[in-house]
């Protein structure tokens, strides 16, 4: 861009008071750790099912049926886990890659920008370089504003 152009191209930086998407412990996780977690979820439903029936059944209950059916819940609640676990990093992931998509094609925008307003600056009209700095202002103002930064 020239010196003396009355036309500039400012990138704001916009404050982000939320965390980024990889601070989560889910998505740094390897998919070893995701399904350790959802099995002790699995152990937990299992001891405590298991200490509930052993404090509030009477006797009479077949001990193996009371076991499985134990067992079934805590498969049930570990296989939940896990899947919502998994489903959180898909979702995370799949965040990131927008944003950076974005990021990317602010990038490219912003360089177009650049381009054109030194073309209209080359052509020594007002009136183009006035209309070019209005456009150009009104794409940085979308850029800025709608466009998320990340």
């Amino acid at each position: 861009m020239m010196p003396n152009s009355p036309l500039r191209i400012e990138k704001k930086a916009v404050p982000h008071p939320q965390k980024s998407l990889k601070d989560s412990w889910v998505f740094r996780a390897s998919p070893k750790k995701v399904r350790a977690m959802a099995g002790g979820v699995g152990m937990a439903v299992f001891g405590s099912a298991m200490l509930v029936d052993k404090l509030f059944t009477r006797r009479g209950r077949a001990p193996k049926l009371t076991m499985a059916w134990n067992a079934a819940a805590g498969f049930a609640a570990g296989w939940f886990a896990m899947k919502s676990l998994d489903r959180e990093r898909e979702r995370r992931k799949n965040i990131a890659e927008r944003l950076k998509m974005i990021g990317d094609l602010n990038h490219h925008v912003r360089n177009a920008l650049q381009s054109i307003q030194l073309s209209a600056y080359s052509t020594h009209d007002q009136e183009i370089i006035a209309s070019v700095g209005d456009s150009v202002q009104r794409i940085e103002w979308a850029l800025r504003e709608i466009v998320p930064e990340h």
